[in-house]
């Protein structure tokens, strides 16, 4: 089963995708159908809010993909800032280094109650580990930031 579209950059969008994924997950267990689409909006709403159209991406690309492995969501958008990829970069690889994702949650909270006023906050991200259990992997190739999140399904 996949879902894939080009999409523009719009906050209706995120609802209508997350409607799709749980129609095509309704005979799935509701955490995993919660866990994915909360993923699905989590990567939609970043690349929403730090994407930027770019000739090599002048929209935001989708893909959903459930198979016998796994669920697979990819989230890629164009950004001429490789200084903003950087900073998902070190949430991703906090996220994946972490022993346990919910004390880089707390700590991260924490920071944020410390200094309100940070740019990116990370939060998504370490939801998508901590509430979704998906990993993540990111790359930034030719001005086009890709997130991809996995999570087995059985």
């Amino acid at each position: 089963m996949e879902i894939r579209a080009n999409l523009e950059p719009t906050w209706s969008t995120v609802r209508q995708l997350r409607e799709q994924i749980g129609e095509r997950l309704a005979d799935q267990p509701a955490s995993l159908r919660t866990a994915a689409q909360m993923v699905a909006s989590e990567l939609l709403e970043n690349a929403i809010k730090y994407g930027e159209a770019v000739p090599e991406a002048p929209q935001i690309t989708f893909v959903f993909r459930v198979d016998d492995r796994g669920m697979t969501i990819t989230v890629s958008n164009g950004s001429y800032s490789e200084t903003t990829y950087e900073r998902l970069r070190e949430h991703v690889d906090a996220l994946a280094e972490a022993e346990d994702p919910t004390a880089i949650y707390v700590a991260r909270l924490q920071e944020l109650m410390e200094n309100p006023v940070q740019e990116s906050a990370g939060l998504g991200i370490y939801r998508i580990g901590l509430e979704g259990g998906f990993a993540l992997e990111c790359r930034y190739q030719n001005r086009v930031v890709s997130v991809t999140a996995t999570r087995s399904t059985s």
